[in-house]
């Protein structure tokens, strides 16, 4: 018999930076928004994700939704 080789998860999703923030909902229940950046900031940011390995959606998603969270 051979062994299927197992499915390896990134760093990253493992951190324990990620293990609490809540599961996002359906794909359905998502909504776009269109966000016009700067070329030298769209430079960075695509910089991050390559470096962390995740989509720009996903980092663009967790900053606003960290901004909304904090307190006022």
């Amino acid at each position: 018999m051979t062994s299927r080789p197992k499915l390896e998860t990134p760093a990253l999703a493992k951190s324990s930076r990620f293990l609490g923030k809540q599961r996002l909902p359906a794909r359905a229940d998502l909504v776009s928004a269109t966000v016009y950046l700067r070329p030298d900031q769209l430079t960075l940011i695509k910089q991050s994700c390559t470096d962390t390995n995740r989509r720009i959606s996903d980092l663009i998603s967790e900053a606003v939704d960290d901004y909304l969270r904090r307190p006022r």
